[in-house]
């Protein structure tokens, strides 16, 4: 049985299985380590939910809050299901895990971005009630 939950611990497995996501989310993106993902899991205002099937995760996705003077945002990233996954329902069930967290924290909006590409992704999230914000987004590599 699959089981929807914040992960709470870091353990060499769950960086493995978190590594495999991430590989599949994008190829170009570097691997997370145990340090970061123990960083993560300490930040009160990032949460990490994963899917798990027994021990291991097949899916995961990332609510940040972001606190600035207008006040607090969330930030939805990472959102993957391992490919034999697929078609469960699994991204909408961490989706909603996320956007039930953000009001629970009384957090005003959330935004995503997500490729052209990734059009399930797209289409889910314009189900889940997003809309397509008129934006350019911006990025430094430092």
């Amino acid at each position: 049985m699959i089981t929807i939950q914040e992960l709470t611990k870091a353990s060499p497995k769950a960086l493995e299985d978190i590594n495999a996501l991430v590989f599949q989310l994008s190829e170009r993106l570097p691997k997370c380590s145990m340090e970061l993902l123990t960083k993560i899991i300490a930040d009160e205002n990032v949460e990490l939910w994963v899917a798990q099937d027994d021990e291991t995760i097949v899916g995961m996705a990332t609510l940040a809050i972001v606190v600035i003077p207008e006040g607090e945002r969330a930030q939805i990233e990472d959102v993957v299901v391992d490919e034999k996954y697929r078609g469960q329902g699994l991204g909408k069930q961490l989706s909603e895990k996320l956007i039930a967290r953000a009001r629970e924290r009384k957090i005003g909006s959330i935004s995503l971005s997500s490729r052209a590409d990734r059009e399930a992704a797209n289409k889910l999230y314009q189900k889940l009630g997003f809309e397509q914000w008129p934006t350019n987004v911006y990025r430094l590599k430092l």
